[in-house]
């Protein structure tokens, strides 16, 4: 036990603007403390997660919807007292109402948080419906936390690691050359070079919380897929269904992606949240847009200071990313992770098998698997993962 409830840590929120570092000292510290019982998040997981236990326990019989959280509390501290969110951020009514909720409960029984923002406790939610009664949860959260700033570095660390661009990830302007190149990119990975035939690309249908999220182009078995930025932004989608996106495919293609424009802000607020969804769960990232990261948002001086301070700030974060996920090094490490799965499928899948299975099949499979290459390994991968 690193502590206890007569001596606790203080905790912990750094804020500072696109690729200052944040994330980098948050995951340093959260590797290196020797605890059990901690969880490291990104903001929008999380939130999801809220809801979906609440949703079980209200089915289960809670009385109300205090109770409701009060038994929410007990059951996340029973997993973890130390808590690490990354990008935490606050652009919806109900997840502020609950989060002031159940933070408070939290808080009084010795949970210890360590957050990363784009922005000082002052101005989480800032801008947002009936924000007076998120004001007390603000107040605790600068009470409880010692509040250290990264605002004064004015280096983005991400555009230092895009200047080693990988070629061709990300394509502008949106013309007949960019296009073509773009088409001939998905047609080479869907390619099968051991067969030497072009995969067929089929839609499909994922479920995700009880809805259908269409996919209009999925490689048959491999992890990737086609989208257009009407597709994704256009429609009915949030949080939950881009993550389930990144869980799902390695790679994706977004194309026709517009300069975007703060008077349709539901389109916005969805580009922002797919970019975060995706490059949280390392997907590879292929673009077709109308202008560079950094002036997909033309934004002016009046602008900045309206109503819509909320996603002209997020977008700075977007753009830093997108600008990332070009680099050497983001691509790289997309690479290593799908590798790290394959050897997972090697040694992991077959010994999940439920114990009153025939151990001379189990043994017979096992066999194969340690007679196959590595390109067979990996293209079993991509059928069924």
């Amino acid at each position: 036990m690193l502590f206890n409830y007569n001596h606790i840590p203080k905790s912990m929120y750094v804020w500072g603007g696109p690729g200052c570092g944040k994330t980098f000292l948050m995951d340093m510290f959260y590797e290196g403390i020797p605890i059990k019982r901690k969880r490291r998040v990104h903001f929008h997981d999380f939130m999801l997660d809220v809801h979906k236990r609440l949703h079980r326990i209200k089915n289960e019989g809670s009385s109300g919807s205090s109770d409701g959280v009060r038994l929410l509390c007990d059951e996340l501290l029973k997993e973890s007292y130390l808590l690490c969110f990354d990008e935490f951020q606050v652009t919806d009514i109900a997840d502020a109402m609950i989060l002031k909720q159940l933070m408070n409960y939290m808080f009084d029984q010795g949970i210890i948080l360590v957050a990363t923002s784009n922005r000082p406790p002052i101005d989480l939610y800032k801008n947002g419906l009936q924000r007076k009664i998120f004001l007390p949860f603000i107040n605790q959260l600068q009470q409880k936390t010692n509040v250290y700033s990264l605002a004064t570095s004015n280096i983005d660390y991400r555009q230092i690691i895009s200047e080693n661009r990988a070629k061709g990830f990300y394509l502008s302007p949106n013309n007949s050359t960019h296009s073509s190149l773009f088409s001939q990119q998905f047609l080479t990975f869907s390619y099968e070079k051991t067969y030497k035939k072009q995969l067929q690309s089929i839609p499909i249908i994922l479920s995700v919380y009880g809805h259908n999220l269409n996919v209009p182009a999925a490689v048959t078995g491999r992890r990737i897929a086609h989208f257009s930025f009407h597709d994704l932004c256009s429609e009915m989608l949030g949080a939950a269904d881009f993550i389930d996106l990144g869980k799902h495919f390695q790679t994706i293609f977004l194309y026709n992606v517009p300069k975007l424009d703060l008077n349709n802000k539901n389109e916005l607020r969805r580009f922002i949240t797919l970019i975060d969804a995706l490059y949280d769960s390392h997907t590879q990232l292929y673009v077709l847009a109308e202008a560079l990261p950094m002036d997909l948002l033309p934004i002016d001086e009046d602008e900045k200071n309206s109503s819509v301070y909320d996603e002209i700030f997020a977008f700075d974060r977007t753009a830093s990313r997108l600008l990332e996920m070009q680099s050497e090094q983001y691509v790289e490490k997309c690479l290593s992770l799908h590798l790290d799965g394959i050897q997972w499928l090697q040694k992991q899948i077959f010994y999940d098998i439920q114990t009153n299975s025939d151990t001379d099949m189990i043994s017979v499979v096992n066999k194969l698997i340690d007679e196959m290459d590595k390109c067979t390994i990996e293209m079993i991968y991509k059928q069924y993962n």
